[in-house]
């Protein structure tokens, strides 16, 4: 036999199923104000900014570990969140916040690093904005670009999308292996940062050196297709060529080494030379400026030399016959210039008595009289006249300085 049941109001029964649904939604509407009866620490952060997506509520975590929530977010003296966090929970001045992305709908959390004790205990004080850190959506990354990037932004990722299609594999191959990659990427990082990179100096020497190309865009793209035309002639063959020549590389290497060991002996030896040649060197880069000059000036005496090399051929022609025709007679020349050379040297002793006899006659025919005459004998006999005291027989050379030198007069 069955037991009755207890009899039930009905509209007890609703009263009560009523009172716990609004009970539980005034609970969920307070819920991220923390429990009832729980004890709590709160700390207040100053932010450059604060994305839009994190309200009440959002996660706070510490290492990865959520330990409380936003309790309020406020942007009165800028933008500023206050933390809830569990009692006993510290917060020390050196302390570190960020807002991170917990996913790619928008989502957000704080990540926080509470600090060190020596630094003290924050307290009711404000984390400064120079120690935390916000994040920035990849829409506002998107919204300062123009129309032209971002059309040029949808059709690369188009792209990279349509050639990542079928290559899953090889994506799980690059997500194994980043870790190895990111502590290279590391310490690539740490390697450029580092100052004896001198990463600054490299990137302007860099931007100068570009700006170099300005005007030259088309004589640098001449020159990156005949680049491509050689590097087609290089994998001619599939590259076959290359490949024997590459393998025959270290036996020819092998077979220069002692040829180059020679050369540096030969090239130790030429020092001495090549610094000895050192100041002809340097006069010679002194007179090539005018050198230059010269060469330049040159050119039209130049242009004038095949009309004058026409014209002097028959000259020259007619020459050469002379020539044949007078080399007989060379012998002939030989020997008088000979014999002219023996009695040249007998009268080699008087040359400068020679000289005084021909600068008198170059006086006696130097002025004339009022009738016309040159020649003054007179004056020759009456200069010789006049020299009583001078050696009729001087030494070959001694006619210029025997007695005083006499003096022509008029006539």
């Amino acid at each position: 036999m069955f037991r009755r049941g207890l009899p039930i109001n009905p509209k007890l029964l609703g009263l009560v199923v009523i009172a716990a649904s609004l009970t539980s939604l005034a609970f969920a509407f307070v819920s991220h104000k923390g429990l009832p009866g729980r004890n709590y620490t709160y700390a207040t952060l100053a932010f450059e900014q604060v994305p839009p997506s994190l309200r009440d509520g959002t996660e706070v975590r510490v290492r990865g570990q959520r330990v409380g929530q936003v309790h309020h977010v406020s942007f009165e003296n800028g933008p500023r969140l206050e933390l809830q966090l569990p009692g006993g929970f510290d917060i020390y001045k050196d302390a570190t916040a960020r807002i991170r992305s917990r996913s790619l709908l928008g989502q957000k959390y704080v990540q926080i690093d509470p600090g060190t004790p020596a630094a003290g205990a924050l307290g009711d004080a404000v984390l400064g904005a120079d120690r935390t850190t916000s994040v920035v959506d990849i829409v506002d990354v998107v919204d300062t670009f123009d129309d032209e990037t971002r059309k040029a932004l949808h059709t690369a990722l188009l792209a990279v999308g349509g050639g990542a299609g079928g290559h899953g594999q090889d994506l799980n191959d690059l997500i194994a292996a980043s870790p190895d990659l990111l502590a290279d990427l590391n310490l690539t990082g740490r390697t450029l940062t580092a100052e004896e990179t001198r990463l600054v100096a490299f990137l302007a020497t860099a931007e100068r050196l570009s700006g170099r190309f300005n005007g030259r865009e088309a004589e640098l793209e001449r020159l990156i297709h005949q680049m491509g035309d050689t590097l087609l002639a290089v994998a001619a063959d599939g590259g076959r060529p290359l490949a024997d020549t590459v393998k025959k590389l270290p036996a020819t290497l092998d077979a220069l080494t002692p040829a180059l060991a020679d050369l540096e002996k030969a090239a130790a030896a030429l020092g001495p030379a090549v610094g000895d040649f050192g100041p002809s060197a340097a006069a010679l880069g002194a007179v090539t400026p005018d050198f230059r000059a010269a060469l330049r000036e040159s050119v039209p005496v130049l242009g004038k030399v095949p009309p004058v090399s026409e014209l002097s051929g028959p000259a020259l022609f007619a020459l050469t016959g002379t020539f044949n025709d007078a080399r007989p007679l060379a012998p002939a020349l030989g020997k008088t210039f000979e014999e002219a050379a023996k009695q040249l040297a007998i009268l080699a002793p008087y040359a400068p008595d020679l000289d005084l006899l021909l600068d008198g006659l170059r006086d006696a025919f130097a002025e004339g009289d009022v009738n016309g005459k040159y020649l003054r004998v007179a004056s020759i006999f009456a200069a010789i006249n006049q020299a009583g005291n001078r050696n009729p027989y001087p030494d070959p050379g001694e006619a210029a300085t025997d007695g005083s030198r006499y003096t022509l007069v008029g006539p």
